[in-house]
């Protein structure tokens, strides 16, 4: 995460039962551009990224610790934004950047209220 530049920490690693690997990051999104009815981002955010014991091969699981992002397109059960439509989608070459990048566009295009409601 060093490449990041502070955009994105590791505030706690924990090794779960089963293989898991629970990272609680942060991501810095300060003067990020939003609109009115888009999903509403602080200027930092942390998500809870549940990784497999399988990665690359099988991709992680994200989810929030709060309810904010609860109606909006794409997130599940109320904290767990949906990255991908199915597993096809992941890409093992891309590794943790690819999923960190996913996300970090994923709340972006949510905070615009770009994410197609049908999809």
């Amino acid at each position: 995460m060093e490449a990041s530049a502070g955009t994105v920490q590791i505030n706690e690693e924990k090794t779960q039962p089963g293989g898991y690997l629970q990272l609680d990051i942060s991501i810095r999104f300060d003067g990020l551009e939003r609109l009115e009815n888009g999903l509403p981002v602080r200027a930092r955010e942390r998500f809870q990224i549940i990784v497999p014991p399988m990665f690359p091969y099988e991709h992680p699981s994200v989810e929030t610790a709060h309810r904010r992002f609860a109606g909006f397109p794409h997130v599940l059960w109320c904290r767990y934004p949906c990255l991908y439509q199915s597993s096809a989608d992941w890409k093992p070459d891309e590794g943790m950047y690819g999923f960190i990048t996913r996300l970090d566009s994923w709340v972006r295009d949510a905070a615009l209220n770009n994410l197609d409601p049908d999809d």
